[in-house]
């Protein structure tokens, strides 16, 4: 008998929490889990490299040495000689004259996202030129 009321109290219990406790459906935890805000990826400022290098198809072991030795991957460096800013180290008059080639506009010389892009475009797209003065370091 003390069986048969535990079962019986249990059954109570498992339907008041079935009535009071409606199961939210399978379609509504995946459009939260959807909805819900992605964490943000930073990259380093050499993956950022490597990515506009695959993006614009040249190996990335060129604009990285590059930017190794035009500003040791500091996307804020800025020579103090002259207008050279950015990752690539890239003068002012250049710059504002790529940019505007590739974006229509002159974007962000200290945005690593931005100098990196726009340095493996001129790259992948003029060559090493604008870079020269600084080959004997890349080019070993």
């Amino acid at each position: 008998m003390k069986l048969y009321k535990a079962f019986l109290v249990l059954a109570i219990l498992i339907i008041i929490a079935l009535f009071f406790f409606p199961r939210v459906s399978a379609k509504a935890d995946v459009e939260a889990k959807v909805t819900a805000p992605q964490p943000t990826v930073v990259l380093s400022n050499a993956d950022q490299i490597r990515r506009f290098s695959a993006m614009y198809g040249i190996d990335s072991k060129l604009p990285l040495a590059i930017a190794q030795c035009e500003s040791q991957m500091y996307a804020r460096a800025k020579n103090p000689n002259s207008t050279a800013s950015g990752l690539f180290q890239f003068i002012a008059s250049s710059w504002a004259g790529y940019a505007k080639k590739h974006w229509g506009e002159v974007g962000d010389v200290f945005s690593a996202e931005d100098n990196a892009d726009l340095g493996v475009w001129v790259i992948a797209t003029y060559g090493t030129d604008d870079w020269l003065a600084s080959s004997s370091c890349w080019k070993k």
